[in-house]
């Protein structure tokens, strides 16, 4: 078993050797996905998928898994929000063997806006366009600084303006 969260969905994918077949459904209070996965008997490997799991994944909260009946291995995700599960298989391809695949999307999806917002909910957030922003104000780019831009092919460099001269100051005349 492979999970890869993210923040729009988590994909779950369960390899094997024989074709797998599959039924699921959600429960809500609180909000799990089940699904009965037939041809298996619960074996290590098995159990060893609740340990997939990663504390940081944003809609699994846990996983447990048993021997439903014979031959049926159910797993209970249990879930941090309600999802809209999308659940296929794929047959083998290279390395690959029969794959039965979970993707979790948000029931309600969330505003991408606002997930932009929360991501910026401390100073320990890298990004990158704030670090730049902050250098400039840091070090700021003086005109003597800024590089000359690119000369077209052929052009030639502009020749350089001589610098104004001081207007010479007027004696001020004493009128009484």
């Amino acid at each position: 078993m492979r999970t890869w969260p993210a923040d729009e969905y988590t994909r779950v994918t369960l390899e094997l050797d024989s074709e797998l077949k599959a039924e699921h459904f959600t429960l809500e209070n609180p909000h799990r996905l089940v699904v009965d996965i037939e041809g298996l008997t619960l074996s290590p490997a098995l159990n060893d998928l609740v340990s997939k799991v990663r504390p940081d994944d944003p809609y699994i909260q846990s996983l447990r898994v048993a021997q439903n009946r014979p031959n049926v291995v159910r797993m209970v995700f249990d879930l941090k929000q309600a999802v809209a599960p999308q659940v296929f298989t794929l047959k083998p391809v290279a390395d690959y063997q029969y794959r039965l695949v979970l993707d979790l999307y948000p029931k309600i999806a969330q505003d991408p806006l606002v997930a932009i917002l929360n991501k910026q909910s401390g100073p320990d957030v890298d990004d990158p366009l704030a670090r730049i922003l902050e250098d400039i104000q840091r070090n700021p780019v003086t005109r003597q600084d800024a590089p000359e831009p690119p000369l077209a092919r052929g052009q030639q460099p502009a020749p350089a303006r001589p610098s104004p001269r001081p207007r010479p100051r007027r004696a001020a005349s004493a009128a009484c």
